[in-house]
């Protein structure tokens, strides 16, 4: 899974036969890819998918998460969807 860390990131779909650019769209931080540089796409397949609802915080180095002043009620609040039953913080 790659996922994009870049702000500028574009994926442009070229027709290789004619050596023609068909279409460019930028790739939003955080999108994960589907597709591998250089794969052939056919009409209707996934490139990328990410959630437009929420921002996303990605490691770029692997350690350890420690929280620091994280306070119920205070930095967060959780609260319940109540259509779904699913809690949020």
């Amino acid at each position: 899974m790659q996922v994009v860390i870049g702000r500028t990131g574009e994926v442009r779909i070229m027709d290789v036969k004619n050596d023609r650019l068909l279409i460019t769209n930028n790739v939003p931080y955080g999108a994960t890819l589907v597709m591998k540089d250089g794969q052939k796409v056919n009409k209707g397949d996934v490139i990328c998918t990410w959630d437009p609802y929420n921002n996303v915080v990605i490691a770029e180095i692997s350690g350890i998460v420690k929280f620091d002043n994280v306070i119920e009620g205070i930095t967060y609040r959780e609260q319940a969807d109540e259509q779904t039953g699913h809690r949020e913080k």
